[in-house]
């Protein structure tokens, strides 16, 4: 191995070492279409500054109370249609 490659090899080490869940958001991640992204917590003790937080995560739609396929309609009244009038 060349030191170039050891030098990426060592870079990568660094960086997937630097990685955690938490602090993410839903837009960090990606669900299947039957599944809702949720926030989970995992509660911090006082003084711990790592390992804990609220992370985005992947549950069943059918797992999540009131999540929806499709965001619900507003319930807003439809229009009158207009009525044409002639004045002779």
């Amino acid at each position: 191995m060349d030191w170039k490659s050891g030098f990426l090899v060592c870079c990568l080490v660094l960086y997937a070492d630097g990685f955690s869940k938490y602090g993410r958001s839903c837009r960090d991640i990606g669900c299947l279409n039957s599944e809702v992204c949720v926030l989970a917590e995992d509660t911090c003790s006082y003084g711990q500054t790592s390992n804990c937080g609220t992370y985005p995560t992947c549950k069943k739609k059918s797992q999540v109370e009131g999540s929806h396929s499709e965001p619900a309609q507003p319930s807003v009244p439809k229009p009158k249609p207009y009525a044409k009038t002639t004045i002779v």
